[in-house]
């Protein structure tokens, strides 16, 4: 069965340099900041379809990923990531 491994935290803290550790350790691909897209030459947030979209194609496919996301630390997306995540996965 497929796990998803999601690392949240503000920046600086230390999310993505764990991420690799983990990633190595456990021969799982990793993420960081799956929300943010190059848009203009600026990094922009793409918001939930972009990371809702590469964890179900990963999990839909049984493959487990790590995914270190700042933006989680806000609650009302970490909400609806969840909500959004429940759903993909029952369909």
């Amino acid at each position: 069965m497929a796990k998803l491994t999601v690392i949240v935290g503000v920046g600086g803290s230390g999310k993505t340099y764990f991420a690799r550790q983990q990633s190595r350790e456990r021969t799982e691909p990793y993420f960081s900041d799956v929300t943010l897209v190059n848009i203009k030459d600026r990094r922009q947030r793409a918001g939930y379809g972009k990371i809702t979209e590469v964890v179900a194609r990963l999990l839909g496919r049984d493959e487990s990923c790590i995914i270190d996301e700042s933006y989680l630390t806000n609650t009302g997306f970490r909400d609806d990531f969840v909500q959004l995540l429940r759903a993909e996965l029952r369909s």
